[in-house]
């Protein structure tokens, strides 16, 4: 056998794609001597988009990443101090030309709940939607104070 300089490389990169996944990116290319390998595995979307939450101490910012969809195919709730999401996109497309007909239908969706640490007022909730992020921005029952206080003792 002989040794491949590139061949410890591959195997760092499989062990990094299968401990982080995949997230709907393209196969890598992986040099081999001679010339390219396909890709050992299939690329499948990851089925829950990634989410930041950030407390703004009166309020929550919840952000989360929802490329290709649409407005109408995103629904949000929120309930016991949960953010409930929820997406569905369908698509079909229809051909037929001389000789051929192609029917193609697929279908991308998700639901993702997301706790948060303290009391939400629900029907202040507002959100946006632009370029591919949902933002919510989530009142405080009980508002956090960035005032600091001293204790004293007796």
């Amino acid at each position: 056998m002989r040794y491949d300089p590139w061949e410890e490389l591959r195997r760092i990169q499989e062990e990094m794609d299968s401990l982080f996944g995949t997230f709907l990116r393209p196969a890598r290319r992986r040099l081999e001597s001679g010339g390219e390998r396909p890709p050992s595995r299939e690329v499948v979307p990851y089925a829950e988009p990634a989410a930041d939450v950030v407390d703004k101490g009166e309020e929550f910012k919840v952000m989360v990443d929802l490329p290709g969809m649409n407005k109408e195919d995103i629904s949000v709730t929120v309930r016991d101090n949960v953010v409930n999401i929820r997406a569905e996109k369908k698509t079909e497309r229809e051909e037929e030309r001389e000789g051929y007909y192609f029917q193609e239908r697929g279908y991308q969706g998700f639901t993702r709940s997301i706790p948060l640490p303290d009391d939400v007022v629900p029907d202040k909730t507002q959100g946006q939607y632009n370029n591919g992020v949902l933002e919510l921005t989530l009142k405080k029952k009980h508002p956090t104070s960035e005032k600091e206080y001293k204790v004293t003792f007796d």
